[in-house]
């Protein structure tokens, strides 16, 4: 029975997630406000390619990374532990994407992510820009 339950709440609070990003999705295409949470949001940005803050902070079974504005020829994900190995790298497409992390395979601890764009130019070349997420058990 606790198996049930807790098999049920992951899936509500997966649900959750999934509709509050969703949500973030249809605002960013309509040019709308992406900021839905009552909460200081922060982000850092470069060269128009912007990397959000990971949610939940900290993050138990999973954490959604909101990328935007990734730029035509796309960008790489890559995630690292503070000792700077690289546990998992994503590609991610043009426009606006949702790196689904799921922490409940990893320790807890600090994590870095960083967003690196594939633009290469003699003049700009490529952007990289890192976040933090905490993982707590």
């Amino acid at each position: 029975m606790k198996t049930l339950r807790l098999t049920s709440t992951f899936f509500l609070i997966a649900m959750l997630f999934m509709a509050f990003a969703l949500q973030t999705k249809a605002a960013y295409e309509e040019g709308g406000n992406t900021d839905n949470s009552s909460a200081q949001s922060t982000s850092a940005q470069i060269n128009n390619l912007t990397l959000g803050q990971s949610y939940p902070n900290p993050a138990n079974e999973i954490a959604i990374i909101p990328v935007y504005n990734v730029p035509e020829v796309g960008a790489t994900l890559i995630i690292f532990d503070v000792l700077g190995n690289s546990i998992h790298t994503q590609n991610l497409n043009a426009g606006y994407n949702e790196a689904y992390i799921y922490t409940a395979e990893l320790a807890t601890g600090t994590y870095f992510y960083r967003v690196i764009d594939s633009f290469k130019d003699d003049k700009a070349g490529s952007a990289a820009i890192t976040g933090k997420m905490e993982v707590v058990h």
